[in-house]
Formats: C-alpha cells, structure tokens, sequence
C-alpha cells in the first residue's frame, strides 16, 4: 500500500513547496545544475539565433550566394547520382575530389531531401557541430557558465555561420573541417581529465577528416600539440604507448572510410593525391595571393584578431609573471589561463607563418574563419578570472541579453545587400583600420586597469573586457552587420540555389570532355524578384551554374541583351557547347540573332540541338534552357 501511494504523496509535496517561496527556491534550486538545465541551456541559445535567422530571412539565411568555390562542391553532391564514368574520373581528378567526407555528407542530404530542405539540413548540421564542440571545449578550458556567454555570443555572429563574414559561402567545406578539427581538440582535453582509448581512436580520425578536407589546417597543429603537452601535465598517467596506438588506428580508420567512400563514388583509392598535388603547385607559387597592403586595410575581421590578441598576451605575460614573482603555486584557473592564451596565440603564429610563405590563410575570411573560434574562447579570459563573482542568474541572463542586443543591432544596422559586401568594405576602407586600433587599445587599456586591480568592480570590468572583444568581432567588419531588412524582405538566395541545383543536372549529364559556354540575357530576370525588390542579376545565377556544372573546365560565361552578345566567344574552337538561358519571349530572338551570325561566318558555323529543358519558377513562368553543340568548320 505504501509503494502505491508514494506517486501521490510526492505529487502533494511538490504543489506543498510551490505554494511556499522556500519551497519554490528548493525546486529551482535542485533544477538548477542538473543535466536538464545541462542541455536546455546551450541547446536554447544554439537554436534560438538560427531560428531568427530562417524566419526573418523567409528561409534564404541557410543558402549560397554568389562565389565559385562553394558551387563547386555542389556539382559533387549531384554528380554522384547523375554523372557518367567519365565525368566521376573527372571530378575525383580534380583536387577539390579529395574532400569526399564533406561531399559524401552533402551528397547524403540531397538525396534524401528535395534541394530546399537537403541544403537547410546540410548547413544548419554542419554550424549546429561546431558550435556543440565549441561549447564542449569552452566548458572544459573555462567553466560551464562562462562557455553559455561565449556561446550565445558565437550562435549569434554570422562570421561562423556561412563560413565567411558575409554568411554566403555556406557550401564551402570549411565549417565541416572545422567541426572534425574542433573535435580532435576536444579529445585531447578528454585524454588531460582522463585517458580512455575511445578518445585517442576519436581524436585520430577526426583529425585525419579534417586535414583530408584541407591542408590549411596544418597551421593549427602545433597548437595542437601545445594542447597535448597540456593533457600530459595534468594526467601524469597517460599511457603514451597506448595514446599512440590508438591515436593512429583511428587515423588509419578514418583514412580507410574515406578511402573507401571515393571508390564508392567512382573515384581512385589514393583519392589524396590530387590535393597532395595541389598542394605542392601552392607552395610553390599560389595564384591567390595578393600584397599585404591590398587586403589588410579591407580585412575588418583582423580587428578581431588583434583584439583576441592582445587578450591572450596580457593574460598571458600577467598571470606568468605574477606565478614567478610571487612564489606561490599556479591555480587551476591561471594554468587554464596559459594554456588558452598560448593555444590562441599559437594558432595565430602558425597563419601568420604560413600567410608570409605566400598561402592567403589570412587574407581571406573563409579560411581565417578557422582562427576566430579560438579567438572567441581567449574573449572570455577576462570573465574567466572574476567568475566566481558572479551569479547563476546573472550570467543566465547576461547570455540571453547580450544574444538579444547583438541580434538586434544586426536587425538595424547593416549593409543593403549581402552580396555587395565587398563593394561596402572597400567604400569604408579607412573605417576598418581606424577601429581597428581603437578598440585594441581600448581593450589593452582595461584589461591592463583590470589586472592591475585599479577597478575595483573586478567583474564588471571582466565583463567590459569580453564585450569589447565581442564587439570587434561584430563591428570590425562591417559586413557583419549585413543581413538588413531590406535583404531580409528581398533575398532570392533560396530560389537562386533551386534553380542552379535544377539546371546543373542536365549539365553534369553531358560529356565531360567537352567545354560549355553558358549565356543568357541580362533582361528580363532569370529569377524574378519579390514586389518592390531589386532583381537579382543574371550573371550571378550562370557564374554559379558554370561553377556547379557547365564544364569541366572554368567555363568562359557572359551574359548580355540579344544585341550585344559576344559572339567572338562563340566561334571559339576550345568550346564545343553553347547553353542558353532565356525566357520564353526572349529565346527566339536570341537563338535567331545566333544562327543568323554563324551563317554569316566564312565558312559558317552551325549548330545541333541536343536537349531542351523547361524549370518553373513561379508566377512568371517557365525558364528554358536549350543546349546546342557547336561544329567548328
């Protein structure tokens, strides 16, 4: 009878206590800590910026717009379904084929999703990993409640979501490196706490995904081994020999899935080859990189940088020398505090040693975009050292405030159009570099005052500290800023990215050995707009095909009215395809304008019809592509 009644007398206790204010203080205070409140917490302010992002974008925030690298990669997710023999050799030829995690993963979201929700689950996946590893490894560097502030900081800046600054490069592979690289950290801090093989097997192979998906992250390994020396120092008893031989079974592991997901999709069992290739040609001379002068001034990133920077310096010189002047021994807090700093600052040396051999790891956000995770982590520094000052309910709702605030200010100020960004830097170059160094000094000039303990509201200053770093993450660059109402409203990235997925099958279908030329008229929209928006340009949306699948070389693209088209490209004997996008009371205008300059040439140029196509986008209609071979006299 007893056991029976149990159930109803707990029920009557529990209404009892939230009848009563000690009551209700005893059920907070027993909720508070649990492993409820252990994942509601991160998962609300994980999910609550890409929420506001997906609705107030109508959906479009999660798509790709503009760039070529990022299109790239989505030939691999629909090539592997619908490409011949010849065009899979072609593509895992390539050096970008070696990237067959991430292309596996993306190929895996198209194929069970329609290419809206395939891409929203592809990208929305890839930021929700880095950002539970980030947290993950935040919690173990600092504390639990220091890692929900950096947390809801990071869920909230677009810089880490589309992998660049301008949130539009989401089909890039950096997120998904970055997740494996983050994760290989993270198994190092495990193996510091406790050694268990599972962590080292993890630790390998994560490791290996992500350096298979680029080199660019070999600049973090020393970093990573300023980690590894970390974990020894605090778990004397770490069996190397077993670390070791687990560390390499599961980079031998990783290595094997990988190995065997190419020749599943057609490729070669040395798929590394390529890239090793590319590599080597980089080293010795890459293409992409441009003078220091002509892109630090327009890197508004860099303030962010340089802000973490000087953090990790300060804290760094002030907590060693403290520990040698004073005699006494390091606490747990100032050796977290070494190692966040060393680990930062590391990383830092390792993209700067690589940028001045020539690799543009740090002119470029889609790869700088690796060193602001770490970045954010040395912003908590500051609160890390006051922490035990503040409460539970004040750092609850400072990570909610500040989440609010800065989703707030990217609602009011911001650029037109995300796609324009770079336009907008280079308008406000001088701003950037002005900033820059205001807010470095601004936040040496605290920290120093905090340190030095001439603040007496050591916490507020700790926090005055981090917001100031989090603000040159935000307001360094104004692209940051972007995603206005106005793009918002009009934003045709989600129809764009349809289109291009649609259209870029039939390409990929055809022979590879052949070259295409893609055009269409600038007049009327390709994709037509939303009322009362501006109309999204035509040689934005065939840039993008050609990238995706027009060719299998970079394909010589134009776009011009029927009058003005460029024929010269045509006549051209290195292309043997002409793929033209028009509307329907274009088309024929533009097809006889066409065949009546090849009959004028001597000798005349013809032309064989090999498919047509129909794509229906909307209310407007139809949009038509027809593929013609080209017989060159």
């Amino acid at each position: 009878m007893n056991t029976s009644t149990r159930p109803s007398s707990r029920v009557n206790e529990f209404a009892s206590n939230l009848r009563s204010r000690n009551g209700r203080r005893e059920i907070l205070g027993a909720w508070h800590g649990s492993k409820h409140t252990t994942l509601v917490a991160p998962f609300f302010l994980i999910c609550l910026p890409l929420v506001w992002f997906g609705i107030a974008s109508n959906g479009n925030w999660f798509f790709d717009q503009g760039g070529a690298d990022n299109w790239q990669s989505l030939r691999y997710f629909l090539g592997f379904d619908v490409a011949d023999d010849g065009r899979l050799q072609y593509l895992s030829s390539d050096y970008k084929g070696s990237r067959i995690g991430w292309h596996s993963l993306g190929w895996l979201c198209f194929k069970l999703f329609s290419y809206e929700y395939g891409q929203i689950v592809l990208t929305s996946t890839i930021l929700i990993a880095n950002l539970v590893v980030f947290y993950l490894i935040a919690k173990q560097l600092l504390t639990r409640r220091i890692a929900l502030i950096l947390l809801a900081l990071a869920a909230c800046y677009p810089g880490l979501h589309g992998n660049n600054l301008a949130a539009t490069f989401w089909n890039y592979h950096a997120g998904f490196a970055n997740a494996f690289f983050l994760l290989s950290t993270l198994c190092l801090l495990r193996i510091g706490k406790q050694f268990h093989w599972v962590w080292a097997f993890v630790g390998g192979a994560a490791a290996v995904v992500a350096l298979s998906t680029t080199f660019a992250l070999a600049a973090l390994l020393p970093a990573s081994l300023i980690v590894l020396a970390y974990a020894f120092f605090t778990n004397r008893q770490i069996p190397i020999l077993r670390l070791a031989i687990f560390g390499l079974a599961g980079a031998a592991a990783g290595l094997a899935v990988l190995a065997l997901l190419s020749v599943a999709f057609g490729g070669p069992l040395n798929f590394m080859e390529p890239q090793l290739n590319f590599v080597m040609r980089a080293l010795d001379d890459n293409p992409w990189t441009v003078a220091f002068d002509d892109w630090f001034s327009i890197a508004g990133w860099i303030g962010f940088v340089l802000a973490a920077t000087a953090i990790a310096m300060i804290m760094l010189i002030v907590v060693v020398v403290w520990g040698l002047t004073s005699g006494r021994q390091f606490s747990e807090t100032n050796r977290k505090t070494v190692l966040v700093s060393a680990w930062y600052l590391i990383s830092l040396a390792g993209f700067v040693y690589f940028e001045s051999t020539g690799q543009n790891v740090l002119q470029v956000d889609y790869i700088s975009y690796h060193l602001i995770w770490p970045a954010f982590i040395v912003a908590g520094l500051p609160m890390f050292q006051v922490e035990h000052r503040l409460s539970d309910r004040l750092v609850s709702l400072l990570a909610i405030a500040l989440q609010l605030v800065f989703l707030v200010t990217m609602y009011l100020v911001s650029v037109h159009d995300r796609y324009e960004l770079q336009g907008v830097i280079r308008d406000f170059s001088p701003f950037p570099a002005v900033f820059k160094l205001a807010v470095t000094i601004a936040v040496i000039t605290t920290a120093l005052l905090l340190l030095a303990g001439a603040i007496r509201q050591r916490a507020l200053a700790g926090l005055l500290v981090t917001g100031g770093v989090m603000f040159a993450a935000l307001a360094g660059y104004p692209g940051s800023y972007q995603y206005s109402r106005s793009t918002m409203a009009c934003n045709n990235s989600k129809e764009e990215f349809v289109a291009i997925a649609e259209m870029s099958i039939p390409l990929l279908k055809l022979d590879v050995s052949s070259v295409s030329l893609v055009w269409s008229p600038v007049e009327p929209a390709l994709i037509s707009p939303r009322p009362s928006c501006s109309v999204a340009p035509n040689y934005r949306l065939t840039n993008s095909l050609g990238h995706t699948g027009a060719a299998s070389v970079y394909p010589a693209i134009t776009t011009a009215s029927p009058s003005e088209i460029d024929f010269d490209l045509l006549w051209n004997r290195d292309v043997n395809r002409f793929v033209l996008l028009a509307r329907n009371e274009v088309i024929i205008e533009s097809l006889r304008k066409i065949i009546a300059a090849a009959g004028e040439r001597s000798p005349p140029v013809s032309f064989n019809l090999i498919e047509t196509h129909s794509f229906d986008t909307g209310p407007d209609g139809s949009l038509n592509m027809i593929i013609l071979e080209i017989e060159h006299p």
